[in-house]
């Protein structure tokens, strides 16, 4: 038992190596296949994100139809979801990729990837310090109902305390 976080470590960084290797090497950013479409008439890339885009689809489906994954069905708010898009959108022109595609070309020594790195930590310690109470966040795999502040340092590996309140609001 005590070789699972050092396996999940492990595992993790691997893929994460893996990962890394394959979007470097092909290029694979959603931002450039947009501009090889549109500019060159290119639309690998683009076909690229849709293959992976159909196996995630089917994937997701298959493991749910084997009772391997509980995915539950949450409301579906338009308004929301085509802010952000456009939003997200503006975000991947102005700083020339995805986020995938920013950290392989942090990799590769962009300085223009280590200021958008740099917005990415900024927006995320911004919006931890930011949020109200109550808010439902996604840990560990499951929705819990944090029933005070969140706060950054509720997010470091070993902090028991905060590990002690997620299991009292999975208990409830």
């Amino acid at each position: 038992m005590d070789d699972l976080p050092l396996l999940l470590f492990g595992s993790a960084l691997g893929t994460g190596l893996v990962f890394g290797y394959v979007i470097q090497r092909g290029g694979f950013c959603l931002t450039r296949a947009l501009s090889n479409t549109l500019l060159m008439r290119d639309a690998t890339i683009l076909r690229a994100y849709a293959l992976a885009l159909l196996v995630a689809m089917v994937g997701v489906e298959v493991l749910e139809a084997l009772s391997l994954v509980d995915i539950p069905l949450r409301p579906l708010h338009w308004l929301s979801n085509i802010v952000g898009g456009l939003l997200f959108g503006v975000g991947m022109i102005l700083s020339g990729g995805c986020s995938g595609s920013t950290w392989y070309r942090v990799g590769e020594g962009a300085v223009g990837a280590w200021v958008v790195l740099l917005g990415f930590a900024i927006g995320a310690i911004w919006l931890l310090n930011h949020l109200t109470s109550k808010q439902i966040f996604l840990i560990a795999g499951r929705s819990v109902l944090i029933e005070r502040e969140v706060r950054l340092s509720d997010f470091t590996l070993n902090d028991s305390a905060f590990d002690r309140e997620r299991s009292a609001a999975r208990a409830s």
